[in-house]
């Protein structure tokens, strides 16, 4: 899992008294205490001011926090937490919310690893992950063979297993980034795009330079990287990108996100939509948890397959297929190096 400062962590003092989530009598909803948790340590409810334990729920989240991808992973993480703290101090719940965070490092192999380390902790309800294609598609089969209730945010796997029923898409299909570069390459006239990484990125624009073709292009939602532009350079100049979530410092509705950020970590980079997107992944549980009557492993992702969300990205509801029916694609622009509006 990934390193928490251990100003955030507590201690497991209860932890032989803990409720087994998948095991154990459903929970019914009415309130949320305010205890914040997000640990390494396996942890169990807690002792409230009237004396009764409040059962723990954990959300894990997954993501690379190292490696090329790491500034996706942290971004997340940070709006994640924001959002568990909203959750956790609203008192509307009978649970504590206990986020714990997994690095693939943007990996295959590694994926597997920590879907299998998540499938040990029995208390987990739903996964968060892995904002890669090539990682989902990795892990998504492990979760599924297990009914573990994944919420991909990422556009692949195309096909997967249990769709509807425990997988479950808050990212756009590659059909609908493709289809909506193409709208924007005949509305604007630019005639190369590349739904690709940052380094197939940095060979593409190079080579529309090299045939002295208009290096102005379109592409998917690595292009908002940092990285995508610290390795591309000047040739991001101009280029438009899609990506699932606002750029929460270029719109006015992400702007009490944006406030919450700042204060929680103003030594940091500014949010990006990765930020946003795991936020309202969160509230997007938190609303579904509300709604379940009695909360259990089958019950949840049922309640799931039903939600009518509405947030900072738009509405999400799932189809039959646990594709999210009108997905937000956000269309932004690198000039002078800065994200920008198009």
């Amino acid at each position: 899992m990934v390193d928490i400062p251990s100003h955030i962590l507590m201690n497991n003092t209860w932890q032989q008294t803990a409720t087994d989530f998948r095991q154990h009598a459903p929970v019914t909803m009415k309130k949320i205490t305010s205890l914040l948790l997000i640990t390494l340590a396996l942890t169990t409810p807690v002792l409230n001011s009237c004396n009764v334990y409040r059962p723990v729920v954990k959300i894990a989240i997954v993501a690379p926090f190292s490696g090329m991808y790491r500034e996706i992973g942290y971004q997340v993480l940070n709006g994640a937490r924001i959002a568990v703290n909203e959750y956790n101090d609203s008192n509307i719940a009978l649970t504590e919310i206990e986020l714990i965070a997994f690095d693939d490092a943007g990996n295959p192999t590694q994926a597997q690893e920590q879907a299998n380390k998540i499938l040990t902790d029995k208390k987990v309800l739903v996964v968060i992950g892995h904002w890669l294609d090539k990682t989902t598609t990795a892990a998504a089969p492990i979760y599924m063979n297990a009914n573990l209730p994944l919420l991909s945010t990422s556009a692949k796997p195309s096909n997967p297993n249990n769709a509807g029923t425990t997988f479950f898409r808050l990212h756009p299909t590659t059909k609908q980034i493709t289809d909506e570069i193409e709208r924007l390459r005949n509305l604007h006239a630019i005639y190369s795009r590349c739904n690709c990484n940052p380094y197939e990125s940095a060979e593409f624009l190079e080579s529309l330079q090299e045939k002295h073709q208009n290096d102005v292009a379109i592409g998917g939602p690595l292009w908002s990287l940092q990285t995508f532009n610290n390795i591309v350079g000047d040739k991001s100049e101009g280029s438009l990108f899609i990506v699932p979530a606002p750029e929460p410092m270029l719109e006015n509705i992400a702007s009490h996100f944006v406030v919450q950020y700042k204060t929680s970590y103003p030594e940091g980079p500014d949010p990006a939509w990765f930020a946003i997107h795991a936020y309202e992944s969160i509230h997007l549980i938190v609303n579904t948890i509300q709604a379940t009557e009695a909360l259990t492993s089958k019950s949840f992702p049922q309640t799931l397959s039903e939600i009518d969300y509405h947030g900072t990205i738009g509405r999400v509801q799932f189809d039959s297929d646990g594709k999210w029916i009108e997905p937000q694609l956000k269309v932004y622009k690198w000039k002078n190096a800065t994200k920008s509006l198009p």
